[in-house]
């Protein structure tokens, strides 16, 4: 993501407003966190898998989007935790980051879910457009999600 790249809107009030971001780069982390809280979001900052864990059990409910770097400690990174965010929250909003390929295994939950994928480097409208395209599909609680199968892809 470019710091350069500024972008002062609000989120839309279609959007997730809560959003956990799990990147073990921490300057990427602050600067995602920023962006993300200057376009009006609330913002969850994890740097590794055990801090999200930690977070997303005790605001679970409240979370309506993770933004999930595929490789970060301990473990597997978004291969492990995923899994255990879906049993958790089986609507949650998605979007996975990496500058690699993604799995297989990745795939076919991105696929299944109509979460998004970002591949690094990204820019910080990147970002934002694929929040507002995930903003229709918000929360509501039950295990359907009425989103469309597929991917987004920015």
């Amino acid at each position: 993501m470019n710091p350069t790249d500024t972008v002062h809107q609000s989120a839309p009030e279609s959007a997730p407003r809560i959003v956990l971001i799990v990147d073990d780069e921490e300057p990427l982390l602050r600067l995602m966190v920023r962006l993300l809280e200057r376009a009006g979001y609330q913002v969850w900052a994890a740097k590794d898998g055990t801090e999200a864990r930690a977070l997303f059990r005790e605001h679970a409910a409240e979370i309506d989007l993770a933004l999930i770097d595929v490789m970060h400690p301990p473990g597997a990174g978004a291969e492990d935790l995923l899994p255990e965010l879906l049993e958790q929250k089986p609507g949650l909003n998605v979007i996975l980051t990496s500058g690699d390929v993604l799995s297989p295994s990745l795939e076919e939950i991105l696929n299944r879910i109509g979460g998004g994928f970002l591949r690094k480097p990204f820019a910080s409208k990147a970002l934002l457009r694929i929040l507002d395209e995930m903003g229709g599909n918000q929360v509501s609680g039950s295990n359907a999600t009425g989103r469309a199968a597929g991917r987004r892809v920015v």
